[in-house]
């Protein structure tokens, strides 16, 4: 039998990222994951820039105010609370609070 494939950092990700829980993304993630990260930013790339868009009016800022917010959920992967089994809640909180108080 074949291996299955690992990631940079020598997890096995999900089979099927776009088929896999947030949950279980952040559980990878949380062990080094970062293709289940990436599954995961690709998952709420839109919502999460809509957000800070919304607030700032401004393509550029929003873009940072994004990256800001995923790379504050990598650094914090191991404490990420999640709301019905989404991830999604807890990003646009964190993102509306970076917008706001970028204004």
């Amino acid at each position: 039998m074949g291996q299955k494939p690992q990631d940079d950092s020598g997890n096995v990700p999900a089979s099927r990222p776009a088929q896999a829980t947030d949950r279980d993304l952040v559980a990878e993630a949380r062990a080094g994951s970062t293709t289940a990260f990436d599954a995961l930013y690709r998952r709420h790339l839109d919502p999460v820039y809509a957000c800070a868009a919304r607030i700032l009016r401004n393509a550029e800022e929003a873009e940072e105010i994004v990256q800001d917010t995923f790379l504050t959920a990598w650094e914090k992967r191991s404490s990420f609370h999640f709301v019905d089994e989404s991830a999604l809640p807890w990003l646009l909180v964190t993102c509306r609070y970076k917008s706001l108080n970028r204004r």
